[in-house]
């Protein structure tokens, strides 16, 4: 609903745009010539500034209308009642500095104000011909008052005076956009408008606190069996049972550093043999009565075969038991030439040259299959080596057969 209202308002929003442009697009053009005129006419003289009127009555409020197209920033009113704190409005455009007006005849000279604020110094005359030098005469009658001399520079601003009446309204000269001035006091709050139209619905607000609760309301049918509950909590304490007899502190248990297989050891003593501790159930004889309580390694042994890639550990405990574990690595070995058959992972093989390595166990031949790996590729052949010296004469070979002796068949003359 918000997003259509948002559109809707968005097209409302846009037609109002393109149809205020095209009202005012024949005003603008206007107003641009009519400027162009106003900057062809020469400044005239500044007048006097006028006094202040009267403050007139304030009027009632009016109808808030529609906001219109934002205009030139006019001159700087004087400053109102100061009125409740409004709501911020929007900047308006600077405007364009104006024409200085015509300058006024001098009128009579005043009674002289207080002294004004030191001006900037002037610049620098050019230095006159030294004139000669007169007698002195006596000091003269004091002159008659002279005419008013040239406007001096600006004072400061005096205290605003009340509002005048509204003066009749004066021929629309619309001059050049002047700079834009000093911002103005914040002036009076304006009335109240109009409630405007209800805005599109806001975000869901926080969880409300949980409201009283309702009534009762009528059975519902039994529902499936549920899944097995957690277990109870446990039960109470039975009862104490009998006391058992004291036992031996183990600060008082001595433990024999070996067991002497010819001797004879009574019930209750405790000796190491073979890594465990044992102890003795009954009066011993040899190892008989003996009973092994902490089991220990009484001996381990290790071998290797396949050329040191199976390991077979043997452990023996303390009690006689064995454990044996045999440990298969995939170190690499050598196998030689490649031929057909089994090979393991870690083997190498030569094959077309080149050395093959099995990523598994296969009997698959090397390069066709994804179970061996390249290891080293087969180098180029070598040049031609140089051509080497001259070997030594070799031995006399026996003498041969005189073929002009010999038949077609071979037998000698």
């Amino acid at each position: 609903m918000s997003s259509t209202l948002e559109q809707k308002a968005d097209e409302v929003i846009a037609a109002v745009k393109g149809y205020v442009s095209r009202a005012i697009a024949g005003i603008n053009g206007r107003l641009s010539e009519f400027e162009a005129q106003l900057k062809a006419i020469p400044a005239g003289p500044k007048g006097d500034k006028g006094d202040s009127g009267e403050r007139g009555e304030k009027g009632l409020d009016g109808a808030p209308g529609q906001d219109g197209a934002t205009g030139e920033k006019g001159e700087r009113g004087e400053r109102g009642e100061p009125g409740p704190a409004g709501k911020d409005g929007r900047d308006g455009e600077a405007g364009a500095p104006g024409e200085p007006g015509q300058k006024g005849d001098p009128g009579d000279r005043g009674e002289q104000g207080p002294a004004g604020r030191d001006g900037e110094p002037g610049p620098k005359g050019e230095t006159g011909d030294p004139g000669p030098s007169g007698e002195a005469g006596p000091k003269g009658d004091l002159g008659e008052k002279g005419e008013r001399g040239e406007q001096g520079p600006a004072g400061s601003d005096g205290v605003p005076g009340e509002k005048g009446d509204k003066g009749d309204p004066g021929e629309a000269i619309v001059g050049p956009k002047g700079d834009p001035g000093e911002k103005g006091e914040r002036g009076e709050s304006g009335a109240a408008g109009k409630d405007g139209l209800d805005g599109a619905p806001g975000p869901r607000g926080e969880k409300g606190e949980r409201g009283a609760d309702g009534q009762n309301g009528s059975d519902g049918k039994d529902g499936a069996p549920g899944e097995k509950g957690l277990d109870g909590r446990d039960g109470r304490d039975g009862k104490d049972g009998i006391s058992g007899r004291d036992g031996r502190d183990a600060l008082e248990i001595d433990v024999l550093p070996a067991i002497d297989e010819s001797k004879v050891y009574q019930r209750g003593t405790f000796a190491t043999h073979k890594g465990g501790i044992w102890l003795a159930r009954v009066e011993t004889a040899g190892m008989e009565g003996w009973q092994c309580l902490v089991r220990g390694i009484a001996d381990e042994t290790e071998s290797t075969e396949d050329d040191g890639r199976t390991i077979k550990r043997t452990t023996v405990y303390s009690d006689g038991r064995t454990f044996e574990r045999v440990i298969k690595t995939a170190a690499m070995l050598y196998r030689e030439v490649w031929r057909e058959g089994e090979f393991d992972r870690g083997d190498t093989v030569t094959y077309e040259g080149a050395l093959w390595h099995a990523m598994t166990k296969t009997a698959a031949k090397p390069g066709a299959s994804p179970d061996w790996k390249l290891c080293t590729k087969k180098g180029r052949d070598g040049r031609d080596g140089l051509r080497g010296e001259k070997g030594e004469r070799g031995a006399e070979g026996r003498a041969g057969r005189d073929l002009t002796q010999l038949g077609p068949d071979g037998s000698r003359w």
